[in-house]
């Protein structure tokens, strides 16, 4: 022992003397202490905390003294701390037992701990701290002591281990893990005995514990106390009672407890017991518990963490594994160690989380085995895009190839369509064989289902790697025994590999539905095919529409399409052909209203009010183009009737109207509903409309009825709309029964109707209107002939004119009129008298 002060900076030991004073009537109390008064609430707390009880009898086990080995726990406010208490007669200092003021001897409580965190760097025993203090008699004249704790000997240790039995201390070990354990017996073992026993059941327990941990080595157990393991002569019904080395009947033990005792047993089989208790006595700090954790499940996952590979894998087969636990255990050792079940088994679990720190280190740790694993992950994964990115490793790999073998011949022989499906996913997320692989083609021709899903799956991805499948698929090697199917033909067409489709290929395509048409159609719309495939495939496709579900089927996979706008233009691409190749269709739509009933149930099914309203701009505008014009718009008239109750009648107007516009006389073909309502959208169309009314009107003008007055108020409408001056005059012109007198006189009725007082523009508007039209004529708009006689109408009317007389008087200025103007002045003139010369 060394002396020190107390307020030196190592504090290395504390003491407190809990007794009476001899011959005294007071009661038991903290009578001396090492800290001055500074510490002696806390001390308090600590010599209850290890307080075994009061003796009552003598016997076996009863003889003081009593020895109680305390962590503090939560219970010093001075930090966790490791502390000794010995309850024992009070003697002088001559050894004799002393007595208080009533003649009862004294039994004294001499207390002493160190810092918890001052313990591990010598790593002391129970045994050790019992031989450092065994022999201080408290008080101690000089205060405060340092006492050097001997580093325990673990091999010493090892051996009690052994010699009491592993079974048998390990079972104490994990039931102290559930509640307090008593060891009882007739004749108690020998106290250094009972101490070497505390030691070696807590030692396999990660040696942290022991700052929460009360062990001693005998309590009355007649009252309350807080000995978590200790020896007795009895257990109440909060203990477990266990025979001094005697296996007890275990108990329901909790799942963390039974799963340590199992795990226990299990390391030590497999390292030996010194392995275990090096480990665990390692495992220095006071045991942190993780929120709603209990003391069990957190001396499990130190004593897991031992040996993470064979915990994990033991996860793993009771199916309680966590993700990532698996790549953490193959991370922490060296796999090539690893008993092979094991290795498998983390490996297998590595594959079946599958993100991709799992891939990575799949990847770095590479061999035959892992790849193998890999195989049957990906014959056994359920989670598609899990067993592609698998593929993707593999693919790196000269394994990919055996092994594609092996997959197709397995799902071969699976009876759920499903599998097939499944494992066609799987094949299109690997990268295109080698031309030579008959092998896989012959295994992939033998499955229908499988080879159909593949060619579908790879269709409408239409990638380069999926050209290169169906290239494959469609038109690789040839081999006799496993010819290309006819069903198949289609996608070599619509990659480019064959050069023609045949009408039977198209049948033979139909048969497995119209997922396998669209998906022919879409490849070919990737890869600017159509012009081959669509015409063949669109009867069968039509064909499959008339049916519900058939078409309920086209609008999912519409759907599925890359984007939304790909889907319409598919569908649009597939109805503009259909309208094509009417007459080369096996069962052609007949008319016009059969295909319009067509496309608007389709268009109907298959989109949503937005994209209806796309698809439909889209369609009528092929259908109205340059290449189909008058029986398009007969196909759009009938489809706008189709869709007025949808309100997409508009939609449909909307498209036909540029090439009505562009073609006006188109106009005449369509119902008279649909051409006014296409007037009333267009105003060039309006203007035209006017015009040809003008036209209609003059044709029927006789001598006895000129309708002048309703051609005037056309003509005022058409002004309305923006028609020019030029336009009305050339429908005049084509007037059979035209003079400039009649002509005068419409423009008379056309001022009048433009000066009413209801009428806009007014009087100014009238003059400037009425000004134009004759300088239009005199310009020679109606011909030069014209242009003369209405010349002399005007002068002959300029000075009765009132209404006009402003605007003739513009008209006749010098300047005004046709070419041909001073013809018609020098006619004027040589009714005047000429000048002398």
């Amino acid at each position: 022992m060394t002396l020190v002060p107390y307020n030196s900076p190592s504090r290395p030991l504390r003491w407190a003397l809990y007794s009476k004073h001899q011959g005294r009537l007071d009661d038991y109390a903290i009578i001396a202490e090492s800290t001055r008064g500074q510490d002696i609430r806390d001390l308090a707390l600590l010599i209850r905390r290890a307080s075994p009880g009061t003796p009552r009898k003598a016997g076996p086990g009863h003889d003081l003294p009593w020895f109680t080995f305390t962590g503090s726990g939560e219970h010093s406010r001075t930090g966790k701390r490791l502390g000794v208490s010995v309850v024992d007669w009070a003697t002088d200092e001559t050894g004799r037992r002393i007595s208080d003021g009533t003649g009862r001897p004294i039994i004294a409580n001499r207390y002493f701990d160190v810092a918890f965190e001052a313990a591990p760097d010598c790593q002391a025993g129970y045994l050790e701290l019992y031989t450092a203090i065994a022999r201080l008699q408290l008080p101690l004249a000089h205060g405060s002591v340092s006492v050097r704790l001997p580093a325990a000997n673990l091999e010493h240790l090892v051996e009690d281990v052994d010699s009491l039995g592993f079974e048998w201390v390990a079972t104490l070990a994990a039931l102290l893990l559930d509640r307090p354990v008593m060891v009882v017996g007739d004749q108690p073992p020998p106290l250094a005995d009972r101490i070497r026993c505390l030691d070696a059941v807590v030692a396999l327990l990660p040696y942290g514990l022991r700052a929460n941990l009360v062990a001693g080595t005998w309590t009355p157990n007649a009252a309350e106390h807080e000995i978590d393991l200790g020896f007795a002569d009895g257990a109440n019904n909060s203990q477990f009672q266990v025979g001094w080395q005697q296996l007890p009947a275990l108990p329901a033990l909790s799942a963390s407890t039974a799963r340590y005792l199992e795990e226990v047993q299990r390391q030590q089989r497999r390292n030996g017991t010194d392995w275990l208790v090096r480990r665990l006595w390692q495992h220095t700090a006071p045991l942190p518990l993780a929120p709603d954790e209990d003391v069990a499940a957190a001396v499990l996952r130190v004593l897991e963490n031992e040996d993470l590979p064979h915990a994990v894998y033991h996860r793993i087969q009771s199916r309680t594994a966590v993700a990532g636990e698996a790549r953490a255990a193959l991370a922490s050792t060296d796999p090539a160690e690893l008993p092979a079940e094991i290795r498998l088994g983390l490996l297998r679990q590595v594959a079946v989380d599958g993100d991709e720190q799992d891939l990575h280190l799949l990847d770095r740790l590479w061999s035959g085995e892992v790849g193998a694993v890999l195989g049957e992950a990906v014959a056994s994964t359920a989670a598609e895009p899990v067993a592609a990115r698998y593929v993707a490793l593999l693919a790196r790999r000269p394994e990919l190839t055996a092994m594609r073998h092996r997959w197709v011949r397995d799902a071969a022989h699976r009876p759920d369509p499903a599998a097939h499906v499944r494992m066609a996913r799987i094949l299109a997320a690997s990268p295109p064989p080698a031309e030579d692989d008959t092998t896989l083609r012959a295994l992939v021709l033998q499955n229908h289902t499988l080879c159909l899903e593949l060619a579908v799956t790879v269709a409408n991805r239409a990638d380069e790697p999926a050209i290169r499948w169906l290239r494959w698929l469609a038109d690789g090697t040839p081999d006799p025994s496993h010819p290309t199917p006819d069903w198949l033909r289609p996608f070599g067409v619509a990659v480019g590999a064959r050069p023609a489709m045949q009408h039977a290929d198209a049948v033979s395509l139909a048969l497995w539905g119209a997922r396998a048409l669209l998906a022919v159609l879409c490849l070919a719309r990737a890869r600017d095919t159509l012009p081959q495939t669509l015409p063949v495939l669109t009867p069968e496709l039509l064909r499959a529409a008339e049916q519900p579900e058939a078409r309920a089927s086209i609008g999912r996979l519409l759907t599925g399409i890359a984007t939304q706008s790909a889907a319409t233009q598919a569908f649009v691409d597939l109805l503009l052909a259909a309208c094509e190749s009417f007459e080369g269709a096996a069962r052609p739509v007949d008319d016009a209203d059969a295909y319009a009933s067509v496309a608007a149930d389709l268009l109907r099914r298959l989109f949503t009010p937005d994209r209806r309203r796309m698809a439909t701009v889209q369609l009528v505008r092929g259908l109205t183009g340059p290449r189909h014009q008058r029986s398009g718009l007969l196909v759009a008239t009938a489809l706008a009737d189709r869709l007025r109750p949808d309100e997409l009648h508009r939609h449909v107007l909307v498209a036909v109207l540029p090439a009505v516009e562009e073609t006006p006389a188109l106009l005449l073909d369509l119902p008279a509903v649909m051409q006014d309502e296409l007037v009333e959208m267009s105003p060039a169309l309006r203007e035209r409309a006017v015009l040809e009314r003008i036209s209609a009107v003059l044709a029927t003008c006789t001598e006895d009825d000129d309708k002048l007055d309703e051609v005037a108020e056309l003509w005022r409408r058409a002004l309305l709309l923006g028609c020019s001056v030029e336009s009305v005059l050339q429908r005049l012109r084509a007037w059979p029964g035209v003079t400039a007198i009649r002509l005068y006189d419409l423009v008379y009725l056309l001022v009048i109707a433009l000066t009413r007082p209801e009428i806009q523009p007014g009087a100014r508007a009238a003059d400037r209107v009425a000004q134009h039209v004759h300088e239009a004529v005199l310009g020679e708009a109606m011909g030069a002939e014209m242009a003369a006689e209405y010349r002399d109408v005007l002068v002959d009317a300029q000075e009765g004119a009132r209404l006009h007389w402003l605007a003739i008087s513009r008209a006749l200025r010098p300047g005004i009129g046709s070419p041909h103007r001073w013809s018609i002045v020098r006619r004027v003139q040589r009714r005047k008298p000429e000048p002398p010369t």
